[in-house]
């Protein structure tokens, strides 16, 4: 099992940064769900049999987008 994250910022709404998240997944064949957590931040987790993916989206008061992005996934050999 291996686990890997990234954070970045978009010029993008949260709205379309989710849109392009839930259409990744989706394409995966990946089940996915939405939340909203208590400080109004998107949550998105997502997964495949053993791999999962948590994307967070927070709004900025500079409106950007904060994207923190985290995934555990099993590697064959």
């Amino acid at each position: 099992m291996v686990m890997v994250g990234v954070q970045g910022r978009s010029k993008q709404s949260v709205e379309d940064v989710l849109a392009f998240y839930e259409s990744h997944f989706k394409d995966l064949q990946w089940l996915a769900s939405t939340s909203t957590d208590a400080d109004g931040s998107t949550r998105l987790q997502a997964g495949f049999g053993q791999d999962t993916a948590t994307v967070t989206l927070h709004q900025l008061p500079t409106g950007l987008t904060e994207i923190n992005a985290a995934g555990v996934f099993k590697v064959e050999d």
